[in-house]
């Protein structure tokens, strides 16, 4: 009987996983048990064939990438937030390690061929009918747009609040974009299925023709060109050349067109709107992202934490908290740290050499149409990810997993016929990812990076988490002395003085927390607008050096957003006193603080500095 059931789990293996992922992907009480179940049907398959799985050489870079979600999982300071991430991604690793094992042992490539063609065709049926296409319209086509129903709402999301419950029309299009080469991959079959597969192909280029994501067309198209070239050499020369001439153009229309993109006002076309504050926006998310991951280099910012992270401490100018940072690498290094973005490149690395050896030995056609359209799949889900993401661990990256699943099972046929030539380059990309995982360990020493790390992730747990006042003074009393030995050898990072006045504010340390603000608004005086807000100092030739209005101009838009933070209230203060000498000013921006602030009894201590008699002279200067 069991080694029945056995059999029949290891029969259909995937299958019985993807009737299972929805207890993953929308996480809940239920979770726990379906990993439960997938784990018995490991088992089970265990038993059946002898493998608990099938070795390739992407096993260390999957080993990598889940000690890394772990890690930062472990350090979240939003357990319940972070759990769809982490679900997510295990949910993906499970269907690699299925895929690879169903695949190669039953000869089902065409099958999940078929199965994410279908999986294509659905999500573009859904969104067509689904999308929020407002926010989609960089060429405005009113006459089609306003015509497409709004029929599915409110399905559930990673539990951060979105601004409309349709489907984001960016996500969309970066998620058929990774669909559509391997749908439009040559699948043996016959007549009729290579009809349903072309009607396929066709809705899934139409919707992604309507969400007009630039990334993921270009991305698309790169695949597609790819696909061509690879299996034709009869048009390789011209293809190459095309692709040399539109790069040629889409660099010479950026560098043209990129300083009318960044001077764009309100008054401008829709869809020059849309581009330049898309662009804007990016300089700016970007400049955030980067500190992050040089701020918690080891362990991340905690899954899914972004858009509250940055809201609170990495704030941007014109933006609010935004729900990734709009590069699929950068946000790798900043949820799951510098170890967890090298286990990426590590892994598509690998999957680039698995991809071309199997495409020159594989002898299944199946299986070499699941390579071409795979590797094809993910580069365009690549390009897609230069500008755009959707994270690791989110709904349509299940797609992602099974395709490199595919490259994984047609390797490891091709792998029994001796291709020593592709085992060699992967041990290439092995000894290179290991030689950057040891210097992204190694860098973040040279300015106390474990010491900044572990305390940022302290002061993250006490600002952010709502808990009894004793276990919040516990967090920052951990926090201050990691984050002071940070300073000593990171002196220029203003957002740590920032941080450290906000955990001395919190211990009640009013001389501890001015001293530290004095020390960021000073670091800060020199080209703030280029730290903050790097689209307009360059469109508006921002001053280089000493610019305490374009500071002024900062903190405005902090205390405007953030009103109950008594440290914008206090910086705003201290370059009106102690930089421009200007008493009235100052005490006009504490009396806000007075009136606004949460914690008053700073804003007082300082007000008493500041009144005639005392300190208010350019100390600062």
């Amino acid at each position: 009987m069991i080694a029945a059931v056995a059999a029949f789990a290891a029969r259909w293996e995937l299958p019985l996983l993807a009737a299972l992922s929805p207890a993953l992907v929308f996480p809940g009480p239920w979770s726990l048990a379906a990993a439960a179940l997938i784990l018995a049907l490991w088992g089970l398959r265990w038993r059946a064939t002898g493998r608990l799985w099938a070795r390739t050489p992407l096993d260390l870079p999957l080993a990598l990438l889940l000690a890394a979600t772990l890690v930062a999982y472990s350090v979240s300071p939003l357990p319940a937030l972070s759990a769809s991430k982490l679900w997510g991604i295990l949910l993906g690793l499970a269907a690699y390690v299925s895929t690879v094992h169903w695949v190669r042992s039953g000869g089902h490539a065409r099958a999940v061929g078929w199965a994410l063609a279908a999986l294509g065709a659905g999500i573009a049926w859904l969104s067509l009918v689904g999308t929020d296409w407002e926010a989609a319209q960089l060429v405005r086509l009113p006459w089609l747009y306003d015509r497409l129903p709004r029929l599915i709402r409110g399905v559930p999301g990673s539990g951060l609040p979105s601004p409309s419950d349709l489907f984001n029309p960016r996500e969309v299009g970066g998620a058929l974009a990774l669909l559509l080469p391997l749908a439009a991959a040559r699948w043996p079959d016959r007549p009729w299925g290579r009809a349903l597969l072309a009607l396929a192909v066709g809705l899934i280029a139409a919707v992604l023709a309507l969400t007009q994501t630039p990334s993921a067309l270009v991305g698309a198209a790169l695949g597609l060109w790819l696909m061509v070239v690879v299996q034709s050499r009869r048009w390789r020369l011209p293809l190459l050349v095309i692709a040399a001439l539109g790069l040629s153009g889409l660099l010479a229309l950026g560098w043209l067109g990129g300083d009318r993109l960044l001077r764009f006002t309100p008054d401008d076309l829709g869809g020059q709107r849309r581009l330049g504050f898309g662009l804007v926006s990016r300089l700016e998310i970007w400049g955030r992202a980067l500190q992050m991951a040089h701020d918690m280099p080891y362990t991340g910012i905690g899954l899914n934490t972004f858009p509250l992270v940055m809201d609170r401490f990495y704030s941007g100018f014109s933006l609010g908290p935004e729900p990734h940072a709009h590069s699929l690498f950068l946000h790798t290094a900043v949820d799951l740290g510098l170890p967890g973005l090298v286990a990426l490149l590590w892994l598509l690395g690998v999957a680039g050499v698995l991809a071309a050896g199997s495409l020159r030995r594989q002898p299944d056609p199946a299986l070499r149409s699941a390579a071409l359209g795979s590797g094809c799949g993910i580069v365009a889900y690549l390009v897609f990810g230069l500008l755009d993401t959707f994270t690791l661990g989110a709904k349509p990256g299940l797609a992602f997993w099974v395709m490199v699943g595919l490259l994984g099972a047609a390797w490891t046929t091709v792998d029994a016929q001796g291709n020593t030539r592709a085992n060699r380059a992967a041990l290439g990309v092995h000894l290179v990812a290991l030689a950057l995982l040891g210097g992204v360990l190694a860098w973040p020493l040279s300015y106390r990076g474990p010491a900044l790390n572990a305390g940022r992730v302290a002061a993250q747990s006490a600002l952010l988490t709502p808990s009894p006042e004793p276990e919040t003074a516990a967090y920052l009393r951990r926090a201050a002395p990691l984050l002071e030995q940070a300073v000593q050898a990171d002196a220029a990072n203003s957002g740590v003085w920032y941080l450290l006045g906000s955990v001395y504010i919190g211990l009640e340390e009013p001389d501890r927390a001015l001293s530290a603000l004095r020390r960021g608004v000073l670091l800060d005086l020199a080209a703030p607008l280029a730290r903050y807000a790097p689209a307009e100092a360059w469109a508006q030739s921002a001053p280089s050096e000493e610019d305490p209005q374009g500071l002024l101009r900062v903190y405005g838009q902090w205390t405007v957003r953030y009103p109950t933070r008594a440290e914008w209230h206090l910086t705003t203060a201290l370059v009106y006193c102690e930089v421009l000498g200007d008493r009235a000013a100052a005490l006009n921006a504490l009396h806000h603080g007075l009136t606004q602030a949460s914690h008053r009894g700073i804003v007082q201590f300082y007000q008493a500095e500041v009144q005639p008699g005392g300190r208010c002279s350019r100390v600062l200067r």
